[in-house]
């Protein structure tokens, strides 16, 4: 079972992780969040065994916010496989890194895997001061990198 959750803006983080465990332990077998900033990937003990999926936050996929960090959002992948014992075994887990960029007036809006995105569009961002290894910094500050793709693991 895959439950979003939509976190009211003002749950703290230990609400969140109060909240995640409790859907858990209902039978989630991954949460998926969703937040005005990327948050954290991580795995949640059941008390069956078995284990949880939960992304905090996947951030905003597309956003005109004049905060990089509401600018930068996450694809989440993973395989999920049902096993002889009826459980469901979730693996090959990757957030996969996006930034919206745009341009003076909030004008040539468009959403790049982070991978992708250069210097030469940092400059010209509206936001100003921004270069790619700065916003690789911060994803690598609040995702795991085990959950981000190869080269992000630097």
């Amino acid at each position: 079972m895959i439950v979003m959750a939509d976190w009211n803006e003002g749950m703290t983080s230990g609400e969140q992780c109060a909240a995640a465990y409790y859907m858990a332990e209902a039978g989630a077998d991954v949460i998926v969040g969703t937040g005005y900033t990327v948050g954290a990937v991580d795995w949640l003990d059941k008390n069956d065994g078995t284990e949880s999926l939960v992304a905090y936050s996947l951030g905003n996929l597309l956003s005109t916010s004049p905060y990089y960090e509401n600018l930068t959002g996450g694809i989440l992948t993973f395989t999920a496989e049902k096993r002889s014992s009826g459980k469901v075994a979730v693996k090959d887990v990757t957030l996969t890194p996006t930034f919206t960029h745009m341009e003076k007036g909030r004008s040539e809006v468009q959403v790049f895997p982070l991978s992708s995105y250069r210097d030469e569009l940092a400059k010209v961002h509206y936001i100003g001061g921004l270069s790619a290894d700065f916003l690789t910094s911060y994803v690598r500050s609040v995702v795991p990198a085990v959950y981000l793709p190869k080269e992000y693991r630097g």
